[in-house]
Order: C-alpha cells, then sequence, then structure tokens
C-alpha cells in the first residue's frame, strides 16, 4: 500500500512540477513532514473559524490535495464543484487554495479590489526572473495598468491591417522547408512561427532579423520557467532555473541594443508597439528606461507567444480530427475572398484585414478551441485581508483562484460540453458583446462562463491582435495543405492529451500533424 502512495505520489508531483523537480519536491514533502511533527502548527488546519469556505478532507497534513489536483486538476475541480458549491478551499503543499467558481465567482475574482487581493504577490515568483525588473509585476498595479495603455494604443485596426501581409509572408516562408508531402511537431512549428510573426509586427524589421530560430530555443528555456513549481520552490538550484535565466540575459541584450540603436538614429517609418513604447511617456512625463523597455518586449513577446503558439496548436488538431470541417473552412475562405465557394486554393488572392475579418467559421473554430482547451486554467490573487463571497470569509493569506476553464464546460451552458462543435458561437456580434447559440453570454462582463482572455483590470490586451495572428497563420496553411492527424496501433487517430506541467496547459508531445500539398 505504502509502495503504491509512493508510486502514485511521484506520478503526480512530476505531472505538477515536472520530472526534473520531482526529487527535491519529494524531498520537500519529507522535511516538511518531520517539522510537521515537531512543529504541527506549521500545518494549515482543516477546521477554521467563523465561516469560512468548505474545507476539502485530506489525509496527509501539508501535502493536503495535492495529488488528486496534481493528477488531475480540472476533473478535481469539476467535482469539487459539484460537491462543494462555488467556493471551497483545499490545502497543496502547505498552501490554502480557496476557489470560487462559475459566472458569479469569475465576477468576483476579476473585479476584486486591489486593497483585498494582489496578482502582484501572487505571480512575482513567477514572472520577475522570466520578464525581468521594471515591468509587469515587479512593479505597481498603477504602474502596470499605465505600460498596459502604452501597448493598447499601438494596436490599431490600421496596425492591423498593415500586420495581415506580414502573417502571411512569414507563414509561407516558413512552410517552404515542408515536403509536398510528411508529418510535423506541429507544436514545435507553430511555436517557431509564432515568434517570427509577433517579433516581425509587433517589433520590427531589424528585430526580426536577430530573431532567427535558434531564438526559439530561448523561448523554450523562458518557457521552462513557467511551471507550478516556481510559486513553491523559487530556491531549487534546477536546471530549467539557470537555462531560464541566461535566455533572459540575452534576450534582454538582444532588445536593448535594438532599442539604443533606435534612440542613436530615430527614424520616423517605425510604426511597432516598439517605438509606440519608447516614444510614450508615464502620466509624470518620465519615459521608461531602456532595460525596462527591453524586458516590456519580452514581456510582450512571451505573453503572445506561449498562448497563441498553444491555442494555434490545439486549434490545428481539431480541424485535422475533422475532415468537413476541413472542408467548410476552405469554401469559407473561398467564399470570402472570390464571392465563390469552389475557387481553387491555389487561386486564392492575398489575404487582407477585411477578409480575416469576415471569416467567421474560422473565428468559431478558434472560439470552441479556447472553450474546450484554454491556455492557462486558472488565474490565481493572494488575499491581502479577509474578504466576504456569499457569505463566506475568505482569510487573508488564502491563495485565491478562478478557473473559466471549468465554468467554460458547465453542462447547463454548454450541452455536451466535451464536443467540439464551433457552432455553439453562431451568434456573434461585430461589438465583440456575443452570445452562444441560446445563451445570453457577454464576452466581455466578467459575470460570464466564458473567459479565455480573462476580464477587469488583468483582462489580456492583446485578444484582438491574437485572432488576426491566429486566423492569417491557419489560413494560409489550410489552404496550401490538407491536414489530418496520425493512425494509432488500433486504427484510431491521435488526438493528444493536456499537459498540465506548465502553467500554459499544451498538447502532450511529440504532437504529431500530417500534411499534404495540396495540387489544385
Amino acid at each position: 500500500m505504502l509502495e503504491s502512495w509512493v508510486n502514485r505520489a511521484q506520478n503526480a508531483i512530476s505531472k505538477t512540477f515536472g520530472k526534473e523537480a520531482t526529487p527535491y519536491v519529494l524531498a520537500s514533502i519529507a522535511v516538511g513532514g518531520v517539522a510537521l511533527i515537531a512543529i504541527p502548527l506549521l500545518s494549515p488546519k482543516q477546521k477554521s473559524k467563523g465561516n469560512a469556505p468548505p474545507m476539502i478532507p485530506y489525509v496527509i497534513p501539508f501535502v493536503g490535495s495535492l495529488l488528486d489536483f496534481g493528477l488531475r486538476p480540472i476533473d478535481f475541480l469539476i467535482e469539487s464543484y459539484s460537491k462543494y458549491g462555488d467556493c471551497f478551499s483545499f490545502v497543496m503543499f502547505g498552501r490554502n487554495m480557496t476557489y470560487v467558481m462559475g459566472p458569479d465567482g469569475n465576477n468576483f475574482f476579476f473585479n476584486a479590489k486591489l486593497a483585498d487581493v494582489s496578482a502582484e504577490d501572487a505571480y512575482a515568483s513567477l514572472t520577475i526572473p522570466v520578464f525581468g525588473k521594471e515591468v509587469v509585476y515587479d512593479v505597481e498595479n498603477s504602474i502596470l495598468m499605465e505600460q498596459k495603455r502604452m501597448v493598447k494604443d499601438a494596436l490599431t485596426t490600421n496596425a492591423f491591417k498593415l500586420y495581415i501581409p506580414m502573417f502571411v509572408e512569414e507563414t509561407m516562408d516558413y512552410v517552404k522547408r515542408w515536403k509536398t508531402e510528411g508529418s510535423i511537431d506541429v507544436f514545435i512549428a507553430m511555436s517557431e512561427l509564432t515568434i517570427m510573426t509577433a517579433s516581425r509586427t509587433l517589433m520590427g524589421k531589424e528585430i526580426r532579423s536577430k530573431l532567427d530560430e535558434s531564438v526559439a530555443a530561448l523561448y523554450h528555456d523562458l518557457d521552462g520557467g513557467f511551471q507550478p513549481i516556481n510559486f513553491l520552490f523559487e530556491w531549487l538550484p534546477l536546471p530549467q532555473y539557470y537555462a531560464r535565466d541566461a535566455a533572459q540575459r540575452k534576450l534582454n541584450g538582444i532588445f536593448k541594443d535594438i532599442v539604443v540603436a533606435r534612440r542613436a538614429k530615430p527614424e520616423t517609418t517605425n510604426s511597432d508597439v516598439l517605438q509606440a513604447i519608447m516614444d510614450s511617456t508615464y502620466k509624470t512625463g518620465e519615459k521608461m528606461s531602456d532595460n525596462a523597455i527591453a524586458n516590456f518586449m519580452i514581456a510582450i513577446l512571451m505573453a503572445g507567444q506561449h498562448t497563441s503558439s498553444t491555442t494555434t496548436t490545439w486549434t490545428l488538431l481539431y480541424i485535422a480530427s475533422d475532415p468537413q470541417l476541413q472542408k467548410a473552412l476552405l469554401e469559407e475562405q473561398s467564399r470570402v475572398l472570390t464571392g465563390k465557394p469552389d475557387t481553387p486554393a491555389s487561386q486564392l488572392p492575398p489575404l487582407t484585414y477585411d477578409h480575416i475579418k469576415n471569416l467567421n467559421l474560422l473565428e468559431m473554430t478558434i472560439k470552441e478551441t479556447l472553450r474546450l482547451r484554454p491556455p492557462i486554467f486558472q488565474i490565481m490573487r493572494t488575499v491581502l485581508r479577509d474578504v466576504e463571497y456569499k457569505g463566506y470569509i475568505i482569510p487573508k493569506g488564502h491563495t485565491i483562484c478562478s478557473s473559466p476553464a471549468v465554468s467554460q464546460l458547465d453542462p447547463e451552458k454548454y450541452p455536451d460540453p466535451l464536443k467540439f462543435d464551433p457552432t455553439r458561437h453562431l451568434e456573434a456580434a461585430p461589438s465583440g458583446e456575443w452570445k452562444l447559440t441560446n445563451f445570453d453570454i457577454a464576452e466581455k462582463s466578467a459575470r460570464s462562463h466564458y473567459l479565455p482572455f480573462g476580464a477587469g483590470r488583468h483582462r489580456c490586451i492583446g485578444e484582438g491582435f491574437a485572432y488576426m495572428q491566429i486566423k492569417s497563420i491557419i489560413s494560409m496553411l489550410i489552404r496550401t495543405y490538407e491536414l489530418e492527424l496520425p493512425l494509432n496501433p488500433d486504427g484510431t487517430r491521435k488526438f493528444p492529451k493536456q499537459d498540465f506541467t506548465s502553467l500554459i496547459v499544451m498538447p502532450e508531445k511529440p504532437t504529431m500533424l500530417l500534411y499534404k500539398k495540396r495540387t489544385a
């Protein structure tokens, strides 16, 4: 029995924190267990005073619900939501985690007061080593809001119109290396391609020239810093930490060199996000330092790269798994670009911003992918002072969490919730406020089941850019290639499971996709 538990623990820890960290985490559990024998107060109590949220029972102090959550986080949260309601707590590695669920929980979480909860305290140990100092969660919230405003002001419709041809060119240049027929690891390919398209459009030509495919490895090393273990063991001597730090220094130097060169020889032709940030000022009239600009560029590219590449990959996997959907998407592209549903793919004209805007089935396909496979399945804040939710008191020091990934699987709002069905999103409106078929779901309200881009002050400002980028890449791929999933030994198609070892929920590797160049 003990051997079975140890094996289960190793599996859970490996899935939660990664294989390389497993020995360190097991050692920490052992040390924590000894400490708990000597100092019982080190373990959070299962019984709380006052009207606290229900605490999920656990057997092993300090470890708490680590095993169940680590092995199957989404199922664990769904089951807990069903059993305990939309507010509950559990212990995980010595921390009290309190979840607020469903549309009410989402609204409470995303609109919580700055005096009550802190994203900075929750994420600093994760983001500062990756992004660097002077930006994002290394600064006060008011400064972060100004930094986000600088980026948002640059992501205009006119900018998007310039970006579409760049997305197309980068995509077609990238696939020149592909054969007439073959297989690729689609996650690796989309990781490289999203770096190239984002750097070309957001940073400008000189930065794109420095960001060749070798930089994808640097981004991979930075992505390695986005792991759950960072929240608990930022001090461990892990190889991925050293790789992360080296990659951060190198990328900071690349971006800083460009910033310095632009300051030395200003050009009026630079209309990218980098130039907009260089020209912007805080409310005080001060500009960002060169170091802060370089780090903010890393933050922007990281935020876009690891979420966009994952979403693009999942979307292509769903498209490849459904030949009829693939055919319908190509017909839609033909109809939007030429007015006819059967124009040969090789004769389709170049994509434009207006074309991309009107590819509604493709947009619904991406939305449905984000419903079933959101890159981020939970968001966290540190509770700074006791807060009340529906009569429950969530104590200071708890980590409060929201999981729109769970509310997006609510069977009452989404019949047959695990089925991939883009037509759920038929009633889209140009305003961005849209509703799912038969259900009013305001996309931009925090009181919603569907929040793949978050809500409130921390809502993702790159949503519009992400849709333009992903739709452009996928449009060019499906007009150029037929796609399908590889076969399992039993004849079924291989559709990868979700990998929860990183904070970005990627497909399990390898993520293979078969392609064949279209002949007409």
